[in-house]
């Protein structure tokens, strides 16, 4: 793992969790910086693949409005989008973090997964 990428697309992750609070108000100072030291963990111990932000309406079934996926190399989203999103959407809006595990990680017992995640501030899911 490339540390100057990873810190590059941590850096466009605390960037995008900045545009999500100030557009919604959704995280706080403390919230933004327990999930980016999350995602950090997540990262360097080969614990996540990809960690996405989905955005949805949480009374419509319907569309999702936004995925935003980062692994440990690339980031998946057009620039600025944070900004469109608060002007396309009208109704609630719910932001979810989702984590795509490694194969590596998958591959650990139930014990040894819990150990790892127990490490983590949140509770981890996958994206469905």
């Amino acid at each position: 793992m490339d540390p100057v990428i990873l810190a590059n697309v941590l850096k466009h992750i605390g960037d995008d969790l900045d545009a999500i609070d100030k557009a919604y108000g959704l995280l706080s100072d403390e919230e933004k910086t327990t999930l980016l030291r999350d995602i950090e963990y997540l990262f360097l111990d080969n614990i996540a693949e990809e960690i996405r932000f989905v955005f949805y309406d949480p009374h419509n079934k319907g569309p999702i409005h936004l995925v935003c996926a980062y692994s440990r190399d690339c980031i998946r989203r057009p620039s600025g989008v944070m900004d469109s999103l608060a002007e396309e959407v009208h109704g609630e809006l719910v932001f979810d973090v989702f984590v795509e595990f490694s194969e590596a990680f998958l591959r650990l017992d139930t014990e040894e997964q819990e150990l790892l995640l127990g490490n983590t501030e949140r509770d981890w899911y996958t994206y469905q």
